[in-house]
């Protein structure tokens, strides 16, 4: 074949010798400098090797050494000096980063995100909501918000009441970027709106049965299209276009409030955001992970679903239909003026939301809802016929959901979005792409020593179950069979200090915003407290005053 004939001859000193010397010998000297790997050239044999002019063997080495050589090749010649001429490895410069990640870039920031949920798996459903937040203050009418990420990159937005306890999810998200963006092997600067619908997307994706990350559900993340803007003109006033939580009822008349509750679905979610009836109870879904978190106190939080608990299992809580089938199998209730007579499962209510105090379950007005039959049209769709079909059929909740948050992420975005760009087999500049594209040669995927030491120092994973995950992708990795090379499956992470210590301040400073914000909210029933006080004050002076002096 052709790299048997030709590379040796060109560059081996080796080569001219059986010409020349007697026909016994030409035989078994001829296979032995040939290889059929062009990189890796065997040392001459003293032996068998005839003498030569001394221009012969220096020559060759000078012009084919910066090509083949490498650093852990033996030297062909016995010289001291070959070894100092190879060139190193060339490396990759990063002049003009990208918008749209490699699939490799991806998969670092996959494993960035398993990283971080490992340790605190709380942060899968703050990140949906994180995401739903961004986008929901779209308003089709004035055509404003987005999922332009605001949320992380305008402060005041985050302190809206409709975006109350945010701060970790943003913040953590904002390290992870940092880090994956410093990243050597990487060439990459993405915008904070397609890091937060990312984000949630792979929180959905994680989530599903089985949980955890799987070559499949990879894939399934490589859907995901990017190249959102950023908005430069964040307003605060966009947050008015999210469903809120005080819908004005006294929360006496149930029935009025289970309207004003599907009203509001409407006018937030089908008037301003576009979405349709179908869309809205489908996204409305995604309580099916999470708890209702400091609004209503420790006492009081919980999940809406038993399996959306944060540590319903090892891995997390389980997304599937278990919040629609609550709403239809567990509430007793057929309808609205029923369950004004009957709130079971519910054992307290309160204004605007209510409580499962035996199984410390939560739900809101605009989630109840969703239960009951509508009690006039006009004023909201039958958001009940909905909610019975997802209840009945997981697999057809899970598609709708999938196809109205792909439609949600993309929520006032104007440019055109597009799916991750190919994984490149060497270094080189794309100028449609705008920078590098990844050196697959300087990738490997046996990585298992630096993610053990990079979960050892963040203090996340022990040793043993990240070695168990990585058996287990190696052993996926096998049962496949793909016509192209093989992706690496996890990217070195060169910046772990950094990492780490970026993760600490980032809990630190949610954990200071979470106290200042309970200490305002203390401040506040301490005043509401001390008024009521005085009026009752006064008020018991004024009776007394009354009782003594009747006239």
């Amino acid at each position: 074949s052709a790299p048997v004939t030709s590379a040796p001859v060109s560059s081996s000193p080796v080569t001219p010798s059986p010409v020349t010397p007697a026909p016994a010998t030409p035989a078994p000297v001829t296979p032995a400098p040939v290889s059929p790997r062009p990189t890796k050239r065997p040392t001459p044999r003293p032996s068998k090797e005839p003498t030569t002019p001394a221009p012969i063997t220096v020559a060759p080495i000078a012009t084919v050494a910066p090509i083949t050589l490498a650093p852990t090749l033996a030297p062909i010649s016995p010289q001291p000096a070959a070894p100092a001429t190879a060139a190193p490895v060339q490396q990759c410069t990063c002049r003009i980063p990208k918008k749209i990640p490699t699939e490799c870039e991806l998969e670092s920031l996959i494993d960035s995100l398993e990283v971080a949920v490992s340790t605190n798996l709380k942060l899968l459903p703050q990140w949906l909501r994180l995401a739903f937040h961004d986008a929901g203050t779209f308003n089709q009418v004035d055509q404003v918000g987005g999922a332009n990420g605001c949320l992380m990159n305008h402060v005041p937005m985050r302190n809206e009441n409709e975006n109350s306890n945010l701060n970790l999810p943003i913040l953590t998200l904002e390290v992870i970027k940092n880090n994956w963006e410093k990243n050597d092997e990487t060439c990459i600067k993405a915008s904070s709106a397609d890091i937060i619908q990312f984000a949630g997307f792979f929180a959905v994706v994680r989530q599903l049965q089985p949980l955890g990350m799987s070559l499949a559900k990879i894939e399934m993340l490589r859907d995901f299209n990017w190249g959102r803007p950023d908005e430069q003109n964040c307003d605060t006033t966009w947050t008015s276009s999210l469903p809120g939580f005080d819908l004005g009822t006294d929360g006496s008349n149930i029935p009025l409030r289970c309207t004003m509750a599907g009203k509001e679905i409407k006018d937030k979610m089908m008037i301003k955001n576009g979405f349709t009836a179908i869309e809205a109870t489908a996204l409305i879904g995604s309580h099916t992970i999470g708890i209702v978190r400091n609004s209503f106190g420790p006492v009081l939080a919980g999940p809406w679903v038993e399996n959306g608990d944060d540590n319903f299992t090892p891995n997390g809580p389980i997304f599937d239909n278990s919040y629609h089938d609550f709403l239809i199998n567990t509430i007793a209730a057929n309808d609205a003026t029923e369950f004004a007579n009957d709130t079971s499962p519910f054992t307290a209510q309160f204004p605007n939301w209510w409580h499962d105090e035996p199984n410390s379950l939560v739900h809101l007005d605009t989630d109840v809802a969703l239960a009951f039959p509508t009690e006039d049209p006009a004023i909201h769709p039958n958001f009940h016929e909905i909610t019975e079909a997802f209840a009945s059929n997981s697999t057809f909740f899970l598609l709708t959901f999938l196809e109205s948050y792909e439609k949600m992420s993309n929520l006032g975005v104007t440019e055109t979005v597009r799916l991750p760009l190919s994984c490149s087999s060497r270094c080189s500049e794309d100028s449609t792409n705008g920078g590098r594209k990844l050196d697959s040669a300087v990738l490997t995927s046996d990585l298992s020593v630096e993610q053990v030491k990079l979960s050892e120092d963040l203090g996340i994973v022990t040793t043993e179950k990240v070695k168990v995950n990585r058996k287990k992708r190696i052993k996926e990795l096998r049962k496949i069979k793909r016509s192209r090379r093989r992706r690496p499956v996890l990217l070195r992470f060169r910046q772990l200090d950094n990492l780490k210590r970026a993760l600490r301040v980032a809990t630190a400073k949610a954990e200071k915003a979470n106290r200042r914000d309970q200490a305002k909210r203390r401040g506040e029933i301490t005043r509401l407290t001390r008024k009521i006080r005085t009026f009752s004050g006064r008020r018991g002076m004024m009776m007394m005053m009354m009782r003594n002096n009747p006239r």
